[in-house]
This record gives C-alpha cells, structure tokens and sequence, in this order.
C-alpha cells in the first residue's frame, strides 16, 4: 500500500507539473505574445512606423476577448489617426495656396514672388541668364476706389488680372504684389522679348472693356521693366529698385506708358528716381510731419496789390527743398492723394492761426477732384470756416476730369460756398476741366491755365478764340483769374479782357511769409 500511495504522488506531481508546464505554454502563448507584439506595435506607432495590428495573425480574432478588445481599438485608433493624417495633409496643402495666391485675383502674391525671387537669384547669379522684371501700376486707381467704391475697384483689379493672364507666356507667373500693384518675372527672355511682353500686356489692359465694370473713364496701366545678365551680381540685386525707377517714369506726362530702365534715369534730376526723396515725402504725408508752405499773391485788377495768396506746396528735408514736380509723383504712385490733401489744409490753418499770412487777404487751396467727394476732407475744410470772418478763402478745384460723382461733389461744393468759401475751377483749358463742369457745379472763379494765357500773345486764330471765350465767360458772371502772367504785356492784355485776378512771376513769386 505504502509503494502503491508513493507512485500514485509521484504519477500525480507529474501530472500536476505537466498541467502546469502546458498551462504556462497555454499562458505564454494565449497572452504574452499577444501582449509582446501590442507592445511593439505600440512602439512601432510612436515612431511612425505602425500599420494595422491584424496583420500579424492568421485567425484574425485574438482567443481572450479582453485582447481582442484593445487590439480592435487600437485598429481603431489607428484608422482615426491615418484619417486625420491625411485630412492635415490636405488642409497644409490648402493653406500653403491661400498663403501663396492672392484671394481677390486669384494669383499669386507677395509671398510667393519673394519665395520665386529667392530661387531667381539662386539660379541665376553668375550666370549668363537674361532676367526681366515687369512692374505695373494701375493709373488714378485711388481715384476709381474713391470714386465708385471698393467694390468697383476690385472688379478693375480683377479685369486688369484677366488682361495681364491672356498676355503670359506658358509657364510665366503674374503676381499681386499689393493694392494695384502687380510683377512679372522671366526668366531666359531677352530685352527685347521683355518688351514685347509688356506691350501685349498693355494691348491687352486697353482692349478690356472696363465700362462692363461701372467705370466710365478708360482704364490705363504704366509699366516700368528692368533686365539684367546673372553675371552682373549687383544690377541683379537691384533689378527691382530700377524696375520701380522706371515705372514713376511711365507715369510722367511726357513718356511713354512702358518705361525701360536706364541709368540715365537716376541721372536726371527732374525724375522721381531718388530714394530719399520718395522716403522724404512719404514720411511727411503719412508720418504728419509739418509741410512748408509757400505763398505766390494773386492780384485784383486792375490794381498790384495782392488780392490772396495761393498756397504751393514744399517739404523741406535737411537743407534740401523738395518742389512739387517731385512730390505729385509719389503722392500719386502711392495713392496719398487724400491724406496730401488734408496735410495741405491742416498746415494752411496752422498759418492762418498764426498770422503768417496777412490780414484782409485770403488763400487760395488746391483740392484734388477726387478728394472732394470725400467726408473727411470735406470736414476739414469745414473746420476752415472760422476764418472766414477775417480771410477770403477760395478753394481751386483740379484735376476735374475725374470726378465722376457729379453729384455728390457739387452738392459738397454748395455746402462749403454756402458757408461763404469761393469755388474756382482750376487749370480752365489745360485739358483737364471743361465747360461741362460751369453748368453742372458751383463755380465762382475760373483760373485760365497758362496755356491759354500764352496764347493770347499769339495775332492769330488760337488768339481770338482766346479772347471771345473770355469775353464770354466773363459775361456769363464768372470772375476770371489769369496765372503765368511773366511780361507786362501780357499783364496789359488780361487788364483789358476784363479778367478780374492775376498771377504770375511778374506780380510776384512763391515765397514764404511771415
């Protein structure tokens, strides 16, 4: 019995030892391989590397439900995670064209031109690569936003785009640099390849029918171009400082709307080529610093003594006097029209208030067309009107021919002459007013441009027509003014026409008061 009871211990420590060594197969094989491989598979996954844990088994399901449960919800996981990846990948995509294009035009923006640029410059440097910069500017596009609002503004902008599109070559890329500003970069093309584009260009901004827009006035572009070979690092460097240089030269009354740099052009003392002037007058407008005005007289006839005096711009930078053939560019180029304009104002009250300018006379103040469509312009005016009581304040209305809100600017015109300004219509003749705007605004004074007066020397038919309009005027009850009276010839025959004012280097030149 004893050996009998020792073998049946021994038979079952060995059964109870073989259970136990399959139980910890069964263990090693039912839940620590399952959990050694979501181990490394979780590894896997922080280091990007992971797909789908099902992949490593046969049967698909794991045989304890609890690690079948954390491997489908880390299937899961994963699934949510690529999902999201791509959706990320999809909105950088999406994100990295609205940062590269311009959302009003569609093109491409500053952001991408200087990342083109950046690449431009790395490609070409040194190398005998032709490369052009085009630079176009939208010409009085202030003028049009103030106008007939933004909203017309941005369809111009738009159909300028269109024009400019049909114009590229395959692979050329238009770029916005900002407001109505906009760059063409080519690469490989010759001078007169660059020239050629800009023209078609142009053809194609004129051939546009803007009027589809709301815009009444054509629609006009000034291109200012600059080429350059890799070779020459330097120009290279500067190739758009010269492209900017010859785009205020398109601008300019005497040139042609495509300008090609030249070095000439930085030579020439009348251009608007010199950084420091541009900065001088920007920061003047835009940073309020004061302007300094000069006064010329103006005389009543048949007398010499100063009736008014018209006040003309300067600003002063160092010992150095910036004239008005240089800040008008840059006011225009950089749409400060309305701010110039109210500065202006602004200093002519501060003169008024001191009594720089003498008593029982009056000032005469230049305001654009444009601007005096515009509330604020129209309220600082308004704040002028304490003056009146002691001044004659006439305000000289120019450049008439683009105010398109006949309306609006007369009913602005009534408001200030009612509250005792005089409103005279500048530069009559210079091809910028009309007889239009006697009938349809409120106009006290007419100011024949120097054109007219010149022509009034002339014993000949330009000559009489001078003098019957004139007389016509005249007799129609407005006040005439004559300015660029220079001889006393010319100062005897504005006597003798009946004007009522004079001006000119022969009366007296601008100059400073008080």
């Amino acid at each position: 019995m004893e050996k009998l009871l020792k073998n049946s211990l021994y038979q079952i420590a060995a059964v109870v030892a073989l259970l136990s060594g399959l139980f910890y197969l069964s263990l090693i094989s039912l839940l620590g391989r399952p959990l050694q491989r979501m181990s490394k598979h979780i590894d896997a996954l922080r280091d990007g590397r992971g797909g789908y844990l099902a992949d490593s088994y046969r049967e698909g399901a794991l045989p304890i439900a609890e690690l079948e449960k954390i491997r489908s919800s880390l299937n899961d996981y994963q699934k949510r995670l690529d999902d999201l990846h791509i959706h990320l990948e999809s909105k950088n995509t999406e994100l990295w064209s609205l940062a590269h294009h311009d959302p009003l035009t569609g093109i491409h923006n500053r952001r991408a031109f200087e990342d083109d640029w950046q690449e431009t410059l790395s490609l070409a440097e040194g190398k005998a690569v032709d490369v052009s910069f085009i630079l176009f500017d939208c010409d009085h596009f202030k003028a049009i936003n103030d106008t007939y609002g933004h909203s017309v503004g941005d369809l111009v902008l738009q159909g300028i785009t269109e024009s400019l599109q049909r114009a590229l070559r395959s692979g050329d890329r238009l770029y916005r640099l900002g407001g109505d500003e906009f760059a063409m970069l080519l690469l490989g093309a010759a001078p007169a390849q660059a020239i050629k584009a800009a023209e078609r260009c142009m053809e194609e901004v004129y051939a546009h029918n803007f009027s589809d827009s709301g815009v009444k006035e054509p629609v006009r572009i000034s291109i200012g171009l600059a080429h350059v070979l890799g070779t020459d690092i330097e120009a290279l460097n500067a190739l758009q400082k010269c492209a900017d240089i010859a785009m205020y030269y398109a601008k300019r009354p005497d040139h042609s709307k495509i300008a090609v740099y030249a070095d000439t052009m930085v030579s020439n003392s009348s251009a608007l080529v010199s950084n420091w002037v541009a900065n001088a007058v920007y920061e003047a407008i835009a940073r309020k610093r004061p302007l300094e005005m000069h006064y010329q007289p103006i005389v009543h006839l048949p007398g010499t003594e100063p009736a008014y005096y018209e006040a003309l711009v300067r600003i002063r930078e160092g010992d150095e006097l910036i004239m008005p053939g240089s800040i008008f560019p840059v006011v225009e180029s950089r749409r400060l029209e309305a701010e110039f304009d109210i500065a202006i104002i602004e200093q002519i009250s501060h003169d008024l208030s001191q009594g720089l300018i003498p008593a029982h006379t009056g000032v005469s103040i230049n305001i654009s067309g444009p601007s005096i469509i515009l509330n604020n312009v129209l309220e600082r005016l308004e704040k002028l009107t304490p003056f009146l009581a002691s001044y004659k304040i006439v305000l000289e209305i120019t450049e008439t021919a683009l105010i398109t809100q006949i309306t609006r600017a007369s009913s602005n015109l009534t408001k200030l002459r009612e509250a005792g300004f005089i409103i005279a219509l500048d530069d009559f003749g210079s091809g910028y007013s009309s007889l239009m705007y006697l009938s349809s605004m409120p106009v006290d004074l007419i100011k024949f441009d120097i054109s007219l007066i010149q022509a009034l020397n002339e014993d000949d038919r330009q000559g009489m027509i001078v003098e019957n309009l004139a007389r016509l005027i005249s007799n129609a009850g407005y006040d005439l003014l004559a300015e660029g009276i220079e001889t006393q010839e010319a100062f005897d025959k504005v006597k003798e026409l009946g004007f009522s004012y004079a001006q000119g280097y022969y009366l007296g030149r601008p100059e400073k008061l008080g």
